[in-house]
């Protein structure tokens, strides 16, 4: 008799302390009560957030243009200034935006030969026309409204010639 109650006591309090666990666990003021009482700071609805949702979706991407003209091989020009090709970004409240070239290409002029840019090795606010050919630079304005960021992207081609 004493050992069928040493081998079945061990499983009597095992089942004892699980199921007081379990009762804390489960219970109103135990764990999942208290999950169940933390309580949002602010509740998100359709109608209290179309009004931004529809500011943001309304808003007009910023505005980014560039005069292109003939460049003359051997002048430095500046492609991000507003100096040279009359470079102009703003945003929809007419502030201006800073303007970033994020990939330029060079085209022989007979179009056989492609030679990607390096922009980090070159100055592109003065930028020295080595060869006859096409440069194409993507110009990048973006600005951040509401925690959006909206952006605009072009690419404009530039024809070198030697006069």
């Amino acid at each position: 008799m004493k050992t069928v109650l040493q081998q079945y006591g061990l499983l009597i309090l095992t089942g004892i302390i699980v199921m007081i666990i379990l009762g804390y666990v489960f219970s109103t003021s135990g764990l999942t009560g208290q999950i169940a009482s933390i309580k949002p700071e602010a509740k998100v609805t359709s109608h209290s957030e179309s009004g931004t949702l529809h500011t943001i979706s309304s808003r007009a991407n910023p505005t980014l243009e560039v005069t292109t003209k003939k460049l003359k091989v051997g002048q430095t020009y500046d492609f991000i200034g507003s100096g040279d090709f009359n470079v102009v970004s703003h945003n929809a409240d007419g502030t201006d935006l800073p303007v970033t070239i994020t990939k330029g290409v060079f085209t022989s002029l007979d179009g056989t030969s492609k030679t990607d840019i390096d922009l980090s090795a070159v100055n592109l606010s003065a930028y020295k026309i080595e060869e006859v050919g096409t440069y194409e630079f993507t110009y990048y304005i973006e600005e951040t409204f509401n925690g959006m960021k909206k952006y605009t992207t072009k690419t404009y081609a530039f024809v070198a010639s030697k006069r």
